[in-house]
């Protein structure tokens, strides 16, 4: 990731076809956004990223741009195949996903190890940033879908809020 605010970085920006190592996001943007100056947030599907967080492996992350590190953050549902959208109010909104897996992507019986995910096709996960390290993912089973989404589109709509279209109700349908 590139940091365009210090003039070291602006000059890489000017040399074609080059890029800089600057840190590790601690797992892969299958969805990433900006959601305030300096950090963004990027979420992954369920696998064995080498960051942690309360003994499982990480599928999400803050980064902070001005430092070049990541905070692990805890996503309880399989996120795979997830849809994402930012809602007028600036909260993120991640729907969907993927069952429960383990080492190979088969399917384990929620909340076992290797990864101790749970089930997210009916997920509603919502992050609202912040300055601070002390915002975290809602993940809360309460607010769940009453049906299955595996790559669903969303749209944010004028006043803000989002419509959830379409997405398979299982991996093969």
């Amino acid at each position: 990731m590139l940091d365009t605010r210090s003039s070291a970085r602006r000059n890489l920006l000017h040399l074609s076809n080059t890029f800089q190592y600057v840190g590790l996001s601690g797992v892969s943007a299958q969805q990433l956004f900006l959601g305030r100056p300096g950090k963004v947030y990027i979420v992954d599907k369920t696998e064995g990223n080498n960051a942690t967080v309360n003994g499982h492996p990480a599928w999400a992350t803050e980064y902070d741009l001005a430092t070049n590190t990541f905070r692990a953050m805890d996503v309880y549902s399989n996120s795979f195949c997830a849809g994402g959208i930012v809602l007028g109010n600036g909260t993120w909104l991640n729907v969907g996903g993927n069952q429960a897996i383990g080492y190979g992507g088969n399917a384990v019986t929620a909340g076992t190890t290797p990864y101790d995910d749970y089930d997210g096709g009916m997920a509603i996960r919502l992050l609202d940033t912040c300055d601070d390290e002390s915002c975290n993912w809602l993940d809360d089973p309460a607010l769940y879908m009453t049906s299955r989404r595996w790559y669903p589109t969303l749209e944010t709509l004028e006043d803000g809020s989002a419509i959830i279209l379409e997405g398979a109700n299982t991996v093969d349908t």
